[in-house]
Order: structure tokens, then C-alpha cells, then sequence
């Protein structure tokens, strides 16, 4: 078994040596026709400056200049190839000039070529093979042009038995595409050689990513993970630090707090900000990565130049939480129609509406467009809070079910809700009933008690409605019972009586209301009072 897989292995190794021996013969032999190719155009630009000296014609000289700066360009090409060929390696990163001038398109172009580079160097092989196909497509359609050239040529040579001139320079001309031929298919066969480099050397897709994942990682992957704990560790250490501070000295939590204090928190704020900003940086500073170092400088200029408009705005928002803004801490503003006391003023401000409860935390922004004021200690904030009773001017009556920034809800009769805008809530003037309330009745009696109305009739009334009162299960929750003559119709006397009742009866309302009409006709009945009604006299006229 140790045998075979010593053979095994000498077999492979054998292959391999064989396929290397094969492979430098190739490009020796390459190699060689690239000589070759330099020679002819090393002779051909010397001729064509011998040209260029004995010639005393402008457009001839310009034509000469011309195939001159081409003859130029193909023996840089061709040595380029020659020398990469010869080497082994890729030597254009070794012919770079570097460019002395010193001005903004430069700076900024050594701050982007970093960038471009390594979006370059992800697609250099398939950027290297796609050239190398175009050449090889190129200088495939050339050479039967470059034949068909020389054999044309050779016919008319053949042909041609007049004029000697006339071979010379047919002579000429078949000198030259015969060189320009050999020159080709040099040009060619090391295109295609440097396309099987490139296949051979391409590595599979799945290895290829894995290396290059790998290598991220240890590199450039490392550095990001650095510069990501870095802004977290600055975040975190800069709010254990603000709220240790707070807990610890009693000042920062005073309230309200003075204008040093706000200063000394508006500026700590802004340096772990800015902090946590320029960590990546320095890590990427410390770590030499150009690339990354440049890419933050890059996306600090654009949001820079993407805020840039909104620097009045921050300059209102710092002026707002030192609190020497047109909104101040303990002061009344009013935001999506209601009134709200301002408890802090900070990144998310806290407003407070003392009636209903109610809180809301919202961003230092949208303060800018508040105005506060002061305010006296009696001035209402809401017309009624959960719980209460009221009555609206449309003759709704229910108990507040909740009160929200959106709607208001009312439980009404049938144990049914309504629901209410803010606005159409405060629009439709709501009465509270859940501190005290008044019930109205208006009951008529006839003319004929007119004498005995302001005393009698009166106390009369007024005391049966307080026995019935009492001897009722409201006994408890009416203040005081008030009768007196409201109106002198034309039929009657109407009086009027008035019932004080404790919030705690606003619930009954309505059955109170109708419980006073029936004892109002009770009083009436029991002391024969007589209820008139609408009467119409009609006069005639006798003849």
C-alpha cells in the first residue's frame, strides 16, 4: 500500500514538472516572437525618423508623426507585454508617475482612490480576461486582413512586368505588412497565452468567497467590529456617567434647574455625541486603514453637507433646552387643542395636562413652533376628567368614559358610547354635573290663587317638594329646594323651582328631572291647584 502511494505521488509530481516543463516552453517561445516584434519596430520607427528628417513637405512630415506616435505606443505595448510575460507579475502598479501638484482635485482624488481601488481590485479579473478577449478578437479579425494584404501584394508583383518603381515599391509595402503580420501574431498568441494565465490562476467561485470573506474578516472586518464596540462603549459609559451624576448631585435634579446646570448637561450631551461620531475614526486611525478612514471622512462630509439646513433648527432646539427659548419649563402651551404644562424641556420634552392626566413626551423639535406662557393657578385645563357627568349643548348627557388625545367618550343612555373630537367636544360647551348641579321646573297655576300665591302657594310647594325629597332615597344628596314666581303668562302664574343637587346624584339627571315634574303635579293635585290651559277668547260683533 506505502508503494503504490509512493507512486501515486511521483506520478503527480512527474505530471506536474511535465506541465511546467511544457508551459515555460510556450512562453519561451512567445517570448521570442515578442523579440522579434520589438526588433521590427524598433527598425521601423528608425525608419520612419529617417523619413521624417529628409522630408520637406508639412502634410507628409504630419502623416510621418503620426505613424511615428503609432510605432511609439505598439513598442510600449509590446515591451509592457514582453516584461509581464518575462516576469510573472503585473508591472504597470511599478511605471505610475506620481503627480507633485497640490490642489482640491487632488486631495480629493487621493481621499476617493483608495475606495475605487478596492472596488477596482474586486472585479480585476474579470475586468483582465474581458481585455484580453477584446485583443485577442481584435487581432483575430487583423490577421486575415494583414494576409489577404500580403497576397494581393505578391500578385501584383507577379503581374506587374512594366515599370521597376512599381515593384520597389510594391517591394516596400510587402516588407511592411509582412512585418506588420509577424507583429500580430505575436501580439496574439501572447494575448491568448495571458488569458490561459488568467483561467489557470482564477480560483473557484466558493473558494474564492471564502477567502475572500476570510480575509475580510481578519483585516477590515476586525477593524468595523472595533470601531462598532467603540461607539456602544462610548454610548453606554457616557449615559451611566450622566445618570450617576444625577443620582449623585442633588443640583441636576433640582427643579428648575439653572442655566449652568443646563449648559454643563446640554454640552456633556453634545460631547458623547460627537464622541461616539469620531470613535470609528481614531480606531481606524490607530489601525492605518486608509480605505475605512476615508470612506468615514466621506459620509461625515455628506451628512454634513445633508444637514446642513437644519443647523437653525438644532441652534432653536439648544436654545430651547438651556430654557431661554419661547417655551420654558412650568409654563402653559397649547398643542393639538388643548392646554399642557411643560414638566421638562429635554430631548423628548414632557407635557402634562393636570385635569385629565394625561402625559405626552415629544420631541425638542416640534416645541419650536410653541409659544408658552404663565399661568394662574385657578385657570382650567380641561372641562371635565374621567368619571364626571356632563351635559352638552346638543342635549347629550353621559358619564366621560376617557379622555385621549383623539377622541372623548361618553357613556350616554342605553349604556351606549359616543365618541367626540377634542374640538367638537369643547365646541359643544359641556356643563360638569360631578360637583354640584341645579334641576329647573316651571309648573303653572290658574289666577284665581293669585292672592295666596306669595305666601302660601310658595311655601306650599316648597315644602311638599322637601317632604318627598326627604322621604326619597335623595335624601342625602340635595343641598336646597328654591321656589318663586318666574313668569306672568296671559293664562297663568308659572312658578319656578329650583333643587340643588351633590355631584354624587349626577348619575339620576335625568330621572330626577322627570321625578320633579311628577311631584310638581302631585303638589298640585293634593292642593287643588288648578293647571290652566291656553285660552282663546273670540269677540263678535252684534249688529
Amino acid at each position: 500500500m506505502k508503494q503504490f502511494l509512493f507512486l501515486f505521488i511521483c506520478a503527480i509530481s512527474f505530471a506536474t514538472n511535465t506541465t511546467e516543463h511544457s508551459h515555460l516552453l510556450d512562453t519561451h517561445s512567445i517570448l521570442l516572437q515578442l523579440s522579434n516584434s520589438l526588433d521590427l519596430l524598433q527598425k521601423e520607427i528608425k525608419t520612419k525618423q529617417k523619413l521624417l528628417k529628409s522630408s520637406k513637405i508639412v502634410d507628409e512630415q504630419k502623416l510621418i508623426t503620426k505613424d511615428l506616435a503609432h510605432l511609439f505606443k505598439q513598442l510600449q505595448k509590446t515591451s509592457n507585454k514582453f516584461e509581464e510575460l518575462a516576469t510573472g507579475i503585473d508591472i504597470s502598479s511599478f511605471k505610475n508617475t506620481t503627480n507633485q501638484q497640490i490642489d482640491i482635485s487632488d486631495e480629493i482624488h487621493t481621499l476617493i482612490y483608495p475606495i475605487i481601488t478596492v472596488a477596482k481590485s474586486a472585479t480585476n479579473d474579470m475586468r483582465e480576461k474581458a481585455i484580453l478577449l477584446e485583443e485577442i478578437d481584435h487581432y483575430s479579425s487583423l490577421l486575415p486582413k494583414t494576409k489577404d494584404a500580403i497576397t494581393n501584394l505578391q500578385n501584383q508583383l507577379a503581374a506587374n512586368k512594366v515599370s521597376k518603381k512599381v515593384d520597389q515599391r510594391i517591394y516596400k509595402l510587402l516588407s511592411y505588412w509582412k512585418k506588420q503580420k509577424a507583429l500580430i501574431e505575436s501580439q496574439y498568441k501572447s494575448s491568448k497565452h495571458e488569458l490561459i494565465n488568467v483561467e489557470q490562476s482564477k480560483l473557484p467561485l466558493f473558494q474564492s468567497i471564502q477567502n475572500s470573506i476570510r480575509d475580510f474578516l481578519k483585516t477590515r472586518g476586525f477593524y468595523l467590529f472595533e470601531a462598532f464596540f467603540i461607539s456602544i462603549c462610548i454610548i453606554l459609559v457616557s449615559n451611566l456617567f450622566h445618570t450617576l451624576v444625577l443620582k449623585k448631585l442633588p443640583q441636576f435634579r433640582k427643579r428648575p434647574r439653572s442655566f449652568q446646570i443646563r449648559i454643563i448637561d446640554l454640552g456633556f450631551r453634545s460631547l458623547g455625541f460627537l464622541s461616539a461620531g469620531l470613535g470609528p475614526m481614531l480606531v481606524f486611525y490607530i489601525e492605518e486603514d486608509w480605505i475605512l478612514f476615508s470612506m468615514c471622512l466621506l459620509v461625515s462630509f455628506g451628512l454634513f453637507w445633508v444637514f446642513r439646513n437644519a443647523l437653525p433648527s438644532l441652534w432653536q432646539q439648544a436654545v430651547l433646552l438651556l430654557n431661554i427659548g419661547a417655551v420654558r419649563e412650568g409654563e402653559r402651551v397649547i398643542y393639538r387643542n388643548m392646554p399642557w404644562v411643560i414638566k421638562e424641556i429635554h430631548l423628548y420634552s414632557k407635557l402634562e395636562n393636570p385635569t385629565t392626566g394625561l402625559t405626552i413626551r415629544l420631541p425638542v423639535s416640534e416645541l419650536i413652533t410653541m409659544i408658552s406662557r404663565k399661568f394662574a393657578p385657578s385657570e382650567p385645563w380641561f372641562p371635565c376628567k374621567t368619571n364626571d357627568w356632563v351635559l352638552l349643548s346638543n342635549d347629550t348627557y353621559g358619564k366621560v368614559e376617557g379622555v385621549s388625545l383623539e377622541f372623548v367618550d361618553v357613556l350616554v343612555e342605553g349604556d351606549s358610547t359616543q365618541s367626540f373630537s377634542i374640538e367638537n367636544f369643547v365646541g359643544l360647551n359641556p356643563i360638569n354635573f360631578s360637583n354640584s348641579f341645579a334641576i329647573k321646573t316651571i309648573a303653572g297655576i290658574s289666577y284665581n290663587h293669585a292672592q295666596a300665591c306669595n305666601k302660601k302657594v310658595l311655601k306650599t310647594f316648597k315644602d311638599f317638594i322637601i317632604k318627598k325629597l326627604e322621604q326619597s332615597s335623595y335624601k342625602n344628596q340635595f343641598k336646597s329646594v328654591v321656589c318663586e314666581v318666574h313668569l306672568l303668562n296671559s293664562s297663568s302664574i308659572d312658578l319656578a323651582m329650583i333643587v340643588n343637587f351633590e355631584g354624587t346624584a349626577a348619575p339620576q339627571y335625568r330621572k330626577l328631572t322627570r321625578i320633579l315634574q311628577q311631584w310638581t303635579l302631585d303638589a298640585c293635585n293634593q292642593n287643588d291647584w288648578q293647571i290652566p290651559y291656553p285660552q282663546l277668547d273670540i269677540h263678535t260683533i252684534t249688529e
